[in-house]
């Protein structure tokens, strides 16, 4: 919305559906990470977990209407032969929430891997391997193709471009970085 009303140079989103004047490049593509406490059942198992132990083991899923929501929905209307999001399940309204939630030592949660890296590394949650979830978030970055970026965005640009591994690319922006002499 910010920038299609012009309040923002840039966004970063997920795919949103095709609007006038927005263009959306691909920028990063996150796998979802299942974790559950280190004092968790589930992470003591050797072996992944089946779709009915996921089920069963009090999902905290973010708010209906979320991207991350609707991803879970999806798989496990897939994996479970049509059947609506299984219960027992918690819906909490942020990510924060669903991992304190979770280290508490209370179910399980499917977040975008850099939400939970930190507390991964810490030991704080545990990513457990469920059997067919591969799920991933993809990020754009979005502009409007009516507005004259900043100097200050086309560096920023730039430096996207020169990070290592970098999928970061349009034409449309190359030019521009051109001109701009980036």
């Amino acid at each position: 919305d910010w920038v299609c009303s012009f309040d923002s140079d840039l966004g970063l989103a997920g795919r949103v559906p095709n609007q006038r004047h927005l263009r959306q490049v691909f920028l990063h593509r996150e796998p979802y990470s299942v974790v559950v406490s280190a004092n968790s059942p589930l992470a003591r198992l050797q072996r992944p977990i089946q779709v009915n132990e996921f089920v069963n083991a009090f999902l905290v899923a973010r708010e209906k209407g979320t991207r991350t929501r609707t991803k879970i929905e999806s798989w496990f209307k897939e994996h479970l032969s049509g059947k609506k999001l299984p219960v027992p399940l918690i819906t909490i309204s942020s990510l924060e929430a669903a991992k304190r939630l979770v280290a508490s030592g209370f179910g399980a949660t499917a977040l975008p891997h850099l939400a939970v890296a930190d507390e991964i590394a810490n030991g704080i949650l545990v990513p457990i391997q469920v059997e067919q979830f591969e799920l991933n978030a993809d990020y754009y970055l979005t502009y409007h193709t009516d507005k004259k970026l900043s100097v200050a965005v086309l560096h920023f640009l730039s430096l996207l471009k020169e990070m290592p591994d970098s999928t970061f690319h349009d034409p449309e922006l190359d030019t521009m970085l051109k001109q701009a002499q980036l």
